[in-house]
């Protein structure tokens, strides 16, 4: 593949999108330290009323398993242009809102936002980057 020049591009943009979905994306991050950040959370609390870290891992894991159940069913219906489009602007709010929540100490509104997110990107970007590549290569 990169013997020919014909390919040249699209090999540099595939290698840039897939940086982008596994690194710069904060999925990794919130799934990896869901539950410290819950758990920090808890901690921080002033009213005592907050979500059980382990409840709420389980809660953000079972939001993206939905998410990608309901991917199967919007991909066609929609086409996978506009379902990125407006993912990767969702994902953006939810992440300047989970900065802005937890600084501003409001743990429901945190964990909301963190749900949120995890759901936009099962159904976004989680569930089309591999149909995303198959576009750009062709």
């Amino acid at each position: 593949m990169l013997t020919d020049k014909r390919y040249y591009r699209a090999t540099w943009v595939i290698i840039g999108v897939s940086c982008y979905n596994t690194l710069f994306s904060g999925i990794a991050v919130l799934n990896i330290y869901s539950t410290t950040i819950l758990d920090l959370i808890q901690k921080e609390s002033d009213s005592g009323h907050t979500i059980d870290p382990k409840v709420g891992a389980t809660l953000l894991f079972a939001a993206q398993v939905a998410a990608c159940l309901i991917a199967l069913v919007i991909g066609n219906r929609f086409g996978i242009r506009p379902i990125f489009i407006y993912g990767q602007l969702t994902m953006t709010v939810c992440l300047l809102l989970v900065g802005t929540f937890v600084y501003l100490n409001l743990d429901y509104l945190t964990f909301a936002s963190m749900m949120i997110f995890v759901f936009t990107y099962q159904l976004t970007q989680g569930s089309f980057f591999i149909s995303l590549i198959s576009y750009i290569g062709n």
